[in-house]
């Protein structure tokens, strides 16, 4: 499965949606508000062994700025 396409399914999980569009933001979703945004990226942290800082917090609004997220911090692993 691709990684956009496992994001949506686990944010229409999360957020209990019929469907959510690869390009969908937090903006777009009433149900994605604050609380379900702390739950989503805890969730997403242990899910994908990722860290959340004070500074990347603000890209989880996003399943494209997700994706990109979660792909930057596999890579910066790879060149350790």
């Amino acid at each position: 499965m691709e990684l956009g396409e496992e994001i949506s399914n686990f944010l229409k999980s999360e957020l209990n949606l019929e469907s959510i569009e690869l390009d969908a933001c937090q903006a777009d979703h009433p149900e994605w508000d604050s609380l379900s945004y702390f739950r989503i990226i805890a969730a997403l942290e242990t899910k994908y062994g990722i860290e959340i800082t004070l500074e990347n917090i603000n890209k989880f609004n996003s399943i494209t700025n997700i994706i990109h997220e979660i792909q930057r911090q596999k890579n910066n692993r790879w060149l350790l």
